[in-house]
């Protein structure tokens, strides 16, 4: 049985195009399998959220990774902020978008 302090570790990170990520990282309360393997106690997810007018489509929350130790849970943890703050481990790409200018077609029309 896994007993410990509750370790929740959590930074908001402000990436391009009003898009803000939620690093989290916590313990699981319960042992978990990952790749395979048994013996993970910890884990890393992604949640994503944006801005009211960011056009961005988002990806759901993503689990990056699990840890066996609180030690390397932290550690990972750090990692994973430092990167994306350095603007590393994502990217945007276009995804084609309609838009329409009301007030630019309301202004033609009058």
């Amino acid at each position: 049985m896994f007993k410990s302090k509750r370790l929740v570790l959590k930074d908001y990170i402000k990436l391009k195009y009003g898009v803000i990520v939620e690093v989290s990282t916590v313990s699981l309360g319960i042992e978990h399998e990952w790749n395979g393997e048994k013996g993970y106690l910890y884990e890393t997810i992604l949640f994503f959220s944006k801005e009211k007018d960011s056009l961005v489509e988002l990806p759901n929350s993503e689990v990056v990774t699990r840890y066996r130790t609180e030690k390397e849970a932290i550690e990972g943890h750090k990692k994973i902020v430092k990167l994306l703050r350095e603007g590393k481990g994502y990217k945007f790409i276009k995804i084609p978008k309609l838009i329409i200018e009301w007030n630019k077609i309301e202004k033609s029309i009058c």
